[in-house]
């Protein structure tokens, strides 16, 4: 008789409690997993943000590589083993404002 008594007076809310905080507690857990990988510091958000940002500095490396190497030919053109006399005059006519005798100067 024990026996039947206890197993009619015996209350399974609790079990349904535990299931339905479990269930809570793991949506919960979920929902802040996925949000930081969406949205964190190193989610996908912010691995977008950085690979836009490397794409922009690495055109802009190419562009100063571009201008670094014409900068180092006409370095190389001014020095005297391989001194280009046209380039020279160009230079001083344009930078220091010289002329030769009879020549028409234009300013723009």
């Amino acid at each position: 008789m024990k026996m039947q008594s206890y197993l009619t007076s015996y209350n399974p809310k609790p079990v349904k409690i535990n299931r339905i905080l479990t269930i809570l507690l793991i949506g919960m857990l979920s929902f802040y997993i996925i949000y930081h990988l969406i949205s964190g510091d190193r989610g996908f958000l912010a691995l977008f943000k950085v690979s836009k940002k490397y794409q922009v500095l690495s055109e802009n490396i190419k562009d100063l590589e571009e201008q670094k190497i014409e900068l180092e030919k006409k370095v190389y053109m001014l020095k005297s083993e391989s001194l280009n006399l046209d380039l020279l005059e160009e230079q001083a006519k344009r930078n220091l404002g010289y002329s030769k005798k009879g020549e028409v100067v234009y300013v723009d």
